[in-house]
């Protein structure tokens, strides 16, 4: 149902925030069937010093590349908060992500926040665009990383 009032229904941002919370267990599950329900097909995304990516296939293409690479993850994703801004329902979210390395003896730690643009599409909200802004990033022995 599109949102056509100045503010999201409660119903409209609790999807939202489930929306934001698939995306850490799509990558912990390493369910791509799923990570590709988080976005629109165009998505614009923006991983500071990372990458970027145009649309949904390479950015999914690299999240699947990356982490077969990798052990088991807990991507954490907390403090969400949903408003509209300029006819856009916007979302930011704190991201804590522990990724255990192939080694099985590193852990990356990964802190940041994610920017999200968010679209209602006939399947439901889906992230159109995404900012993410590292605050530490770092490859440590796994009895330090945590």
């Amino acid at each position: 149902m599109p949102t056509t009032d100045d503010a999201l229904t409660h119903e409209a941002k609790a999807e939202i925030v489930e929306l934001l919370y698939r995306y850490g267990t799509s990558l912990d599950q390493r369910d791509w069937p799923m990570f590709r329900t988080i976005w629109t097909d165009d998505v614009e995304t923006e991983y500071d010093e990372i990458g970027t990516w145009s649309g949904v296939d390479p950015f999914a293409a690299f999240m699947e590349k990356i982490h077969a690479r990798c052990g088991e993850s807990l991507h954490r994703i907390t403090n969400p908060v949903v408003w509209l801004e300029e006819g856009e329902a916007r979302a930011r979210s704190y991201i804590d992500g522990i990724v255990l390395m192939a080694s099985g003896t590193e852990a990356m730690r990964a802190v940041g926040t994610y920017e999200d643009v968010l679209r209602e599409t006939a399947d439901g909200w889906r992230i159109a665009r995404r900012h993410y802004r590292k605050l530490y990033m770092k490859v440590r022995p796994l009895d330090e990383a945590i």
